[in-house]
């Protein structure tokens, strides 16, 4: 199926969505260009001229109609559920053709349909739905949001967390709208780094959060790096955290950094051992008391846990517990992408499309209960969850503050990339990786081969 979809994208030849403008050669903060600094000898001589930004002053909104189509599944209807009942009480006059399919259906319906110009008029899904959302919108199956967004005066691009966005991006068009996404978050505690001589501040580099990884294996040979992943060296863990990207989808070419990938090569084989077992879920502070890891990983799509759990860390181990995002190598921190909303160019309601993006896009949705599925793009509704979960928590005798996790906020809003790192990357990178770790081949024959593959996946 993949294979086929690929084929049906690449020949996918549909309609325009409004007034098309100029495609620059670059790509503004997309996660999926090309993220590796030009530094050295291979530095350009004199900096070029930026490209101008593109004129949407002529787009025109699409025509009235009567009718939207939207397509959901599973979780995802936690959240368009209520974006469904807000549209319905905005727009009475409208159709609204809602299918509630299994999972299976919907991937199978999105992953045939678009492509033809068929299917719903709003895109709403996982980042994993595609199998790879970056070759998917070069097709330019999608529609621009840019000129939507820019003639809107109620929209605001201030009002969003900017790395966020990032995951939609593709030559200064934003084909894609994340909707909500998780952020790569750990939580150690100032004991454990102060015990392995490591400054919390070290955390905040790619380099030194992998060097601070070794040493506490160096210094704690029977403990673990995070609360689950050991299995494989958290290889795929680690992969997602640091937001390792691999190919430039519109030049086409490898990205691949042989000296960060072995890095953390390096790292993963230090911690390998497929007979370990993960610690026992739940178990942190019990866990972290008796250094049975390193990090509680905290990529999970609710803020209350992340409160909850680290107050009762500071309170029982009267060891204050440290958040932290975990770095890329490219100079940030990469989030993932976790669902989107996007309006293919086959659609014939697409200001009904747009209508109902930008309620999925208010704090209505985004704060509380129906973001639950990913923390939220909107900076006013994330701020407010996370109020939402301290006052929560101040319930159960904890005592905690909004001071307490605004460092945590700010870099969460300073966040420079989101990704949707396609599942046949991160196989590759274990099929031809795990050699290595095992002790059986060499890194850079693990390396070479792992490049090849890649090519060969960029160019089918």
């Amino acid at each position: 199926m993949k294979r086929i979809l690929s084929v049906l994208l690449l020949a996918a030849m549909l309609t325009a969505c409004g007034t098309d403008t100029t495609q620059s050669e670059n790509v503004s903060g997309n996660s999926a260009a090309s993220d590796v600094s030009v530094s050295g000898d291979n530095a350009p001589e004199a900096e070029t001229e930026p490209e101008p930004e593109p004129d949407y002053s002529d787009f025109v909104f699409p025509e009235e109609t009567d009718t939207l189509v939207v397509y959901s599944s599973g979780m995802l209807n936690q959240t368009l559920n209520p974006a469904i009942k807000i549209f319905e009480e905005m727009y009475p006059h409208i159709n609204v053709d809602f299918r509630q399919l299994s999972e299976d259906e919907h991937q199978t319906l999105i992953q045939t349909e678009i492509p033809a110009g068929t299917g719903p008029d709003l895109m709403f899904s996982y980042g994993i739905d595609l199998p790879d959302i970056y070759k998917t919108m070069a097709t330019g199956v999608f529609c621009d949001l840019n000129p939507y967004f820019h003639n809107d005066e109620e929209f605001s691009f201030d009002d969003y967390i900017t790395g966020a966005l990032t995951g939609g991006q593709m030559q200064k068009k934003q084909y894609i709208m994340p909707i909500q996404f998780t952020m790569p978050i750990v939580m150690t505690t100032l004991g454990i780094l102060e015990e392995n001589g490591i400054a919390p501040e070290s955390l905040d580099t790619y380099e030194g959060f992998l060097d601070a990884a070794a040493t506490f294996k160096q210094n704690n040979p029977d403990s673990g790096l995070l609360d689950y992943g050991v299995d494989e060296g958290y290889m795929s863990e680690l992969y997602d955290l640091c937001g390792l990207s691999f190919i430039d989808y519109i030049t086409n070419t490898i990205t691949m950094d042989k000296d960060a990938l072995g890095k953390f090569a390096d790292v993963c084989k230090l911690y390998f051992n497929p007979k370990a077992a993960d610690p026992i879920s739940g178990d942190t502070k019990t866990s972290l008391a008796e250094r049975k890891y390193m990090f509680e990983l905290f990529n999970v799509t609710d803020s209350f846990s992340q409160v909850y759990k680290s107050a009762m860390v500071s309170h029982f181990l009267e060891d204050p517990a440290y958040l932290t995002l975990v770095p890329d190598p490219y100079g940030g921190s990469t989030a993932s992408l976790m669902t989107f909303a996007a309006i293919p160019n086959g659609s014939v309601n697409k200001m009904n499309a747009y209508r109902l993006l930008k309620i999925l896009l208010s704090d209505e949705i985004q704060y509380g209960a129906n973001a639950t599925l990913g923390m939220p793009v909107r900076q006013e509704s994330f701020r407010k969850n996370y109020t939402a979960s301290i006052e929560e928590v101040k319930g159960y005798g904890f005592a905690v503050s909004e001071e307490d996790y605004n460092p945590l906020i700010e870099k969460c809003f300073n966040v420079t990339r989101t990704f949707a790192s396609p599942s046949v990357l991160r196989r590759y990178l274990k099929l031809e990786l795990t050699p290595y770790l095992q002790g059986t081949r060499s890194f850079d024959d693990c390396y070479d081969n792992l490049y090849t593959t890649i090519e060969l996946y960029k160019d089918e």
